[in-house]
């Protein structure tokens, strides 16, 4: 699963490729909740799928405290911070799935769009943005 997970990520991120200039919020927001909605599409168990989804909910708004450029260990950390123990015990592929999926989606986009502090947040609120529209179908609180 890993492998297609990995494949997926990237084929959804490289639609940021695809564009040039301002940050297009958008593209942003559609690439990550495409690479979310797929990576979930193929945790076959519907419990485990849940579970996972409304984590990735979770994360979006711990990703919309971020006020200046995170590193990757920092993105990383915020997930950690962000995930229970029990939980990280239990769903090991939660923290397998997010951690890349998190900073790629923020280091492709910066990397596409600039690193100033006001782009930054603003490409970490548009992936936050794209984990929930990612994971809407899934989610059941």
């Amino acid at each position: 699963m890993k492998t297609k997970l990995t494949i997926s990520v990237i084929a959804a991120l490289f639609l940021f490729g695809c564009q040039s200039g301002s940050v297009d919020d958008q593209l942003i927001i559609n690439g990550t909740a495409v690479a979310t909605s797929t990576g979930l599409s193929l945790i076959h168990d519907s419990a485990t799928r849940t579970v996972i989804a409304n984590y990735l909910q979770a994360y979006a708004p711990g990703l919309r405290t971020i006020t200046s450029k995170p590193t990757p260990d920092q993105l990383a950390a915020l997930i950690n911070l962000y995930t229970p123990q029990s939980v990280k015990d239990q769903y090991p592929q939660l923290i397998a799935f997010a951690t890349p999926l998190i900073i790629n989606a923020v280091e492709v986009a910066t990397q596409k769009y600039g690193s100033d502090n006001a782009t930054v947040i603003k490409i970490v609120n548009d992936v936050a943005t794209g984990l929930e529209n990612g994971t809407a179908i899934y989610n059941h609180k």
